[in-house]
């Protein structure tokens, strides 16, 4: 691409480039995982607050539960400790991208998740989500997409999925944590044509040129 409209989409918004610079992609696989789970504080760049790492295989207290059926990557997730509140924030207190991950429950269906995004201790950003124990290799991704200095984790209610199950409690599970990558804007239809229009008009500057 001529490097005039190139520029010119750039700004224009058409196109958005990736430099991947500290992005991340955090599957808690390299933690030790022995059950029933370990603490983990400094992870990825990231510190971590009530937030343990475990192997499901480890026990077959966790057959059925949404720490097997939840796991995207092998062999570890992280669940909160207790099922108490759990957060993640930068080092520096600087900012980083939240982008999203897979969150499962654990015991529980009808789980209620209230995620909340806060830059200089003040929330920004709020949402909450339901989940339940996923049928194995369908656990559901959440893309937030939010700049933020810290992400607190709270979750809440549901009942237990079975009487089968070995446990019980309001822990969340949660897997291939992203951060601060930086997605790759797609362009509407009209913003392709505008585009196209321009290559299309240095297309015919250039033959003009060379019938000169």
């Amino acid at each position: 691409m001529n490097k005039k409209i190139l520029a010119s989409a750039l700004a224009a918004g058409l196109i958005s480039i990736s430099t991947g610079a500290n992005a991340g992609l955090l599957t808690f696989d390299t933690l030790p995982g022995d059950a029933p789970g370990v603490a983990f504080s400094d992870y990825g760049g990231l510190l971590w607050s009530n937030f343990f790492a475990l192997n499901p295989d480890n026990s077959t207290d966790y057959n059925g539960s949404g720490y097997s059926t939840g796991r995207v990557s092998t062999p570890n997730v992280a669940f909160n400790g207790n099922g108490a509140p759990a957060s993640v924030r930068t080092s520096d207190g600087s900012n980083f991208l939240f982008n999203g991950g897979y969150f499962s429950a654990a015991w529980h269906t009808g789980l209620e998740v209230t995620l909340e995004g806060l830059i200089d201790g003040a929330v920004t950003k709020s949402t909450k989500i339901v989940v339940g124990i996923p049928s194995i290799g369908n656990a559901s991704r959440f893309d937030f997409d939010w700049t933020i200095d810290e992400l607190r984790i709270t979750s809440t209610g549901g009942v237990q999925a079975s009487t089968d199950l070995a446990g019980d409690g309001t822990h969340f599970v949660l897997d291939n944590f992203t951060f601060n990558e930086q997605r790759t804007s797609v362009p509407e239809p009209g913003a392709l044509a505008l585009l196209g229009i321009g290559l299309a008009g240095l297309g015919l500057t250039r033959r003009r040129r060379a019938a000169a």
